[in-house]
């Protein structure tokens, strides 16, 4: 029924309103029957649980009826009768119920949906013709629909709809929300997950790499011992070290002469995963102790020796440093260590002496004690007997920094010495000690404030002559403005040596620049002969950050750089030229080869096996999965009143579902289901046919779930 009152005319044109009240009955029956083996007469169909329009022909057998109520209003123009155009608004108000038959026909099994409303909103647009003898719906779309969750599932199937060149603003059915995932933000550069730290020690004959695997999957961590086939240039993998579920980190090596014996010291928290959580943070850090275990290589055996470092067992341990004496009878144990409660530090030494075919752990020494913090400990053993210790010193208000030198002579009498020191405004220091066995060289690097803001950067090399440290040189970049982040040399028995330095150059701009040096030469020749290069790919590509770095100087005069490295994508396959893998591919860990030319260039040194030492898990696939799972970040608004976007922290690309629960458990519905793109995402979804109440927000992705996070609805 239309009713219609003219409003206005102005002769040609005339406009009036338009009122609209109706009523329909609809009803649907389905028949979808079939036989099966027996020739019994069955039901066929599945009612699907996401039902769409496309599964029309598996829907099962149906009885469905259904009222519809519309009201509506709008407005028409006519011009004299000829030609008019109406415009209206109209809602429906379709109340639905109906029956599912199932299982055999003689047998029939009946699931009855009880009557419940549908609500949809239209916009209509109409041309007539001649005084209304010609009719032609320009438009009908529904801009707004809304389902009750448990109505006649024949209604949402079978549903009415028109196409037109608009599309609907909301169509929302059964068991849905609006499904929209887009990009809000994109994620950081990576940082390492896992730390192998790998570093690598030679003498003439011989080379050792160690490494740190850590897996999420078997929680647990272990120590790899590498050994170089100085015939062939192959790195063989040698054996595990260690492998428990403890916190293992920071391990180091030095081998025991030359058949591949070697001893490895790291460090190690006494508590496993298990117990992690349930102790305070004092106690986990006291649990940090120095390990130690020897490699004999003809023997293939392994002894583990968990008391090297009980004379500190209620200090926090730091990262060890070994060398052995040239006889191969003596191998010096350094560390630092402090009370968790304290701002004083110290230094540890232990010697480890062999006896026959037994080593016999000597007492440790204290051997020295100051206020602030002690980092980049190395020990030297030289031919002569003595031993020497370098590192830096921090003092506690981050102002001042000092490398500083421990020497112990043939009578185990202990000198402390300050090689350089810097107490103004120091930004970044690093340190690094070389030794051949009888010259001893420290490098020392610095960045200080200066006024603007500037940071002016020094590079100094330190001989050590007659029981004193000189300085030797002062090392020049190129360039005084920006920060060393690391420094690591070795230098070889006739005096060559190189240097490879990690470094970020500052312009005057501000703007940063990644830069790897490499310093060349013979520490017996003039300084002026020595060679300074940039970004030799043979070390390491400068695209790529560096969390650690070691250098020695190895059999036949080659130099071996051992790194991990970390580019911006997530998954980290690289591919690490004049270089090889060590471990999985997930520890972004290699090592490289580069030999001395005559004019200080360096050439490649490859070896001659591929990764082959490396020890890829059948289940890397989920490995990487665990590692980079999705993190569900606060949703906002929250509470809501009409929409809510949860992020997610995408750090790789895969598929989820994000599903909807009340109060009570039960499901809701599914916001999301489909794939994801690395970065921020937000998934957004409306809740204006949801009552008021608590509501979970649920994320699954192929391990599980993988987060949630609680919303509220009100009205």
């Amino acid at each position: 029924m239309e009713l219609t009152t003219v409003i206005a005319s102005g002769g040609l044109v005339s406009i009036a309103p338009t009122f609209t009240i109706d009523g329909s009955v609809k009803q649907t029956s389905i028949v979808n029957i079939g036989t099966e083996e027996t020739g019994a007469l069955m039901f066929t169909g599945e009612l699907a649980k996401n039902v769409a329009l496309t599964e029309r022909n598996e829907f099962p057998s149906s009885q469905a009826i259904g009222f519809t109520l519309t009201g509506g209003g709008g407005i028409e123009a006519s011009l004299l009768g000829l030609i008019g155009m109406a415009a209206s608004v109209s809602d429906d108000f379709l109340f639905a119920s109906g029956t599912i038959f199932g299982e055999s026909v003689a047998e029939r099994h009946t699931s009855n949906y009880p009557t419940r409303l549908s609500f949809s909103r239209w916009f209509n647009l109409e041309l007539s013709l001649f005084f209304g003898i010609i009719e032609i719906d320009l438009f009908k779309g529904r801009f707004l629909h809304a389902y009750d969750p448990n109505i006649m599932p024949t209604f949402v199937v079978f549903d009415e709809w028109f196409e037109s060149v608009f599309s609907s603003g909301i169509h929302q059915k059964r068991k849905e929300k609006t499904q929209l995932v887009s990009p809000l933000a994109n994620l950081p550069i990576e940082t390492p997950y896992y730390r192998p730290r790998p570093m690598v020690a030679s003498n003439d004959s011989v080379l050792h790499t160690v490494h740190i695997e850590q897996s999420i999957l078997g929680r647990s961590g272990r120590i790899v011992l590498s050994t170089l086939d100085a015939r062939t240039h192959a790195l063989i993998r040698n054996t595990v070290i260690e492998d428990n579920k403890h916190g293992i980190h920071d391990a180091v090596v030095v081998p025991v002469g030359n058949d591949g014996s070697a001893f490895v010291a790291w460090v190690q928290n006494d508590y496993d995963i298990f117990t992690l959580r349930s102790q305070k943070i004092d106690d986990l850090l006291e649990s940090e102790n120095v390990r130690v275990a020897f490699y004999d290589a003809s023997l293939g055996s392994i002894t583990r020796y968990p008391d090297a470092g009980d004379s500190t067992l209620k200090l926090i341990d730091g990262k060890p440093s070994i060398a052995i004496s040239r006889d191969l009878s003596t191998i010096m144990l350094v560390w630092s260590a402090k009370e968790t409660n304290s701002n004083i530090v110290s230094a540890y030494g232990r010697r480890i002496t062999r006896d026959g075919l037994q080593w016999k752990f000597g007492d440790a020494t204290r051997l020295s004690q100051a206020p602030g913090v002690e980092r980049d400990m190395e020990v030297a053993a030289l031919d002569d007997g003595t031993l020497l210790i370098t590192g830096i010193h921090d003092q506690l208000d981050g102002y001042g920094s000092q490398m500083f030198a421990i020497y112990i002579d043939q009578d185990n009498n202990v000198s402390t010495q300050s090689i350089a020191s810097s107490y103004s405004n120091i930004i970044v220091s690093d340190a690094e000690m070389m030794s051949n066995g009888n010259d001893v060289y420290a490098l020392f690097a610095r960045s200080v404030v200066k006024e603007g803001s500037a940071l002016d950067r020094t590079l100094e090399m330190y001989r050590f002559n007659n029981g004193k440290w000189a300085l030797q040189n002062s090392i020049d970049l190129g360039t005084s403005r920006g920060v060393c982040r690391h420094i690591e040399g070795d230098i070889t028995p006739n005096g060559e040596f190189l240097v490879v330095v990690d470094a970020y150059d500052y312009s005057a701009e501000r703007s940063s620049e990644h830069v790897v040096y490499s310093v060349t030469g013979n520490a017996d020749l003039p300084p002026d002969s020595w060679k300074v290069a940039r970004n030799s790919r043979l070390l390491m590509p400068r695209e790529r950050t560096v969390w650690s770095m070691t250098v020695t100087a190895g059999p036949n005069n080659v130099f071996y750089v051992a790194t991990q490295e970390l580019d911006t994508l997530r998954g980290n396959n690289q591919v690490y030229l004049n270089g090889l893998q060590l471990g999985q591919s997930r520890s972004n860990a290699a090592i490289r080869a580069v030999r001395i030319l005559g004019d200080g260039g360096l050439t490649g040194v490859p070896f001659t096996n591929s990764p082959t030492s490396v020890d890829e898990e059948t289940n890397a696939e989920l490995e990487m999965a665990m590692r980079y799972r999705i993190k569900v970040l606060d949703p906002a608004p929250n509470p809501i009143r009409e929409a809510c976007v949860v992020p997610l922290a995408v750090q790789r690309g895969c598929n989820i579902e994000v599903k909807l629960f009340n109060a009570f458990g039960a499901y809701v519905s599914t916001l999301f289901s489909g794939a994801v793109t690395e970065g921020i995402q937000g998934v957004s979804f409306a809740v204006s046919d949801l009552p008021s109440g608590h509501y979970t927000v649920v994320v699954s992705d192929q391990l599980g779930v993988a987060g949630s996070v609680p919303v509220v609805v009100v009205r």
